[in-house]
């Protein structure tokens, strides 16, 4: 990133990174980052969500989870749309397998007991997938070095003013706290067409 703004705290720093904020624990050096590439879409278009963690110390970090509960109508994050939507493409910078789920129960979990939910997890092979309600990777991250996980949304019968909102949850496994991005959010465009009709 080619700028930022750091605020230390007693705790815990906040660090605007593209305009968005994450939240970074100095004791560990690890940073949890999600981001859109378009916050504004146009009907019919996909977007692509980037899930990073990032691990800044000069120890190796083993068995980190990201998890990621995708939007649903009514969610905490403010997420109000129509239809559905489909999710593809997931892919990890580290190679590390991605699961997912289509049971609702675990919209009420986060990465530290989300395993302790009792649902199914399957491996993420490929193509696209309707109803998945979250996905998560187990991941080692290298010193100084990042992973990346990416996946498509591809809304279905959505309409202008649509807002799909969600965040990402961290946990190392052996730690005592989850790192949590803020909410993201993303919105199907609104159009006012104006001007003044008349006959020749």
């Amino acid at each position: 990133f080619s700028s930022y703004i750091k605020m230390v705290k007693s705790i815990y720093s906040e660090e605007i990174i593209s305009g968005r904020m994450a939240y970074i624990s100095n004791l560990l050096a690890q940073i949890a980052n999600k981001s859109v590439k378009q916050e504004v879409i146009e009907y019919g278009q996909k977007f692509e969500y980037s899930l990073k963690y990032f691990n800044r110390s000069l120890a190796d970090i083993k068995n980190a989870n990201m998890f990621d509960i995708l939007p649903y109508t009514g969610d905490k994050y403010n997420s109000n749309f129509n239809g559905t939507y489909s999710i593809g493409n997931i892919k990890s910078s580290s190679g590390s397998k991605i699961y997912y789920t289509t049971d609702t129960k675990i919209r009420e979990y986060n990465a530290k007991n989300f395993k302790d939910a009792g649902v199914t997890w399957k491996e993420y092979t490929g193509g696209s997938l309707e109803n998945v309600t979250a996905i998560y990777t187990l991941t080692d991250v290298g010193k100084k070095n990042e992973v990346n996980v990416t996946y498509d949304i591809t809304p279905k019968d959505a309409k202008a003013g649509d807002v799909y909102g969600n965040r990402l949850y961290t946990y190392v496994e052996g730690q005592g706290d989850t790192i949590d991005t803020p909410i993201y959010k993303v919105a199907v465009a609104k159009r006012n067409i104006q001007g003044l009709a008349w006959e020749d």
